[in-house]
């Protein structure tokens, strides 16, 4: 999975000032609030045609875009 594309669409979504980069925290950082992380959860699959886990979907490795990526690209295994 490409973290830039991940960079990206969380820029266009949600429009953060300044943009994400690949290891701005969202969740721990609060920039995400649990609204937020449904969509986020939803753009990432939609995007990366993947199904991911609850279990997958935490601060340590779904807070950052880099894991995202990385989630991502083991939930298409």
């Amino acid at each position: 999975m490409d973290v830039e594309k991940i960079c990206g669409l969380i820029n266009r979504e949600f429009q953060f000032e300044p943009g994400v980069t690949a290891d701005t925290p969202l969740l721990s950082s609060g920039l995400v609030d649990s609204l937020r992380f449904a969509e986020l959860v939803m753009l990432v699959e939609g995007s990366f045609a993947v199904t991911l886990e609850l279990a997958d979907l935490g601060y340590d490795n779904f807070d950052t875009p880099r894991q995202m990526a990385s989630t991502a690209l083991d939930a298409s295994r």
